[in-house]
């Protein structure tokens, strides 16, 4: 039975946004069939998700409580990178992480991974803790849309509380 077959017949989701992602990891880690790649995504194990008012906290903290990596791949400008964070597209960053051991220093220490939906960062963080060793690997729950939504949620917020208190 082929894996077209099998993926079929477990009705997964339309493979879409799972085909795109499997054949950029493909890149990196060649030996991966698509059903474990489904797993891994689907499992996440090691990585804790975090929501988007944990990342503002690490973002704004100065003591260097953690680094957060956005990798997301700029298209034509559309996406800014978060600000506070690390640019490392995930292709760059799972070859920096793997063959040059990049983030080495950050194995103990917290290492957020953001991208757009949360996809990305879940299997990242996923390699990250089971092959190379890192101990502490959050994945922002949502992605950069959810952080957008949060930040968006809080604006109003503070200037409707801001409304209030003006006589």
């Amino acid at each position: 039975m082929t894996t077209a077959l099998i993926v079929a017949s477990l009705a997964l989701p339309p493979l879409g946004l799972l085909g795109y992602l499997y054949r950029r990891y493909r890149g990196v880690d060649t030996d991966m069939g698509f059903l474990a790649f489904y797993a891994r995504l689907v499992r996440g194990k090691g990585v804790v998700t975090v929501g988007p008012a944990r990342v503002d906290r690490i973002l704004s903290s100065v003591d260097g409580v953690g680094v957060v990596v956005d990798l997301r791949a700029p298209v034509g400008g559309e996406a800014a990178p978060v600000a506070g964070a690390v640019a490392h597209p995930f292709d760059d960053f799972l070859r920096d992480v793997v063959v040059d051991g990049a983030y080495g220093d950050r194995r103990e220490g917290d290492l957020v991974l953001v991208c757009d939906h949360g996809h990305l960062s879940r299997i990242a963080g996923d390699l990250l803790v089971e092959e190379e060793g890192f101990e502490r690997v959050l994945s922002l729950g949502g992605g950069t849309e959810a952080l957008a939504r949060y930040r968006a949620a809080a604006q109003r917020a503070c200037c409707s509380r801001a409304s209030l208190s003006t006589p």
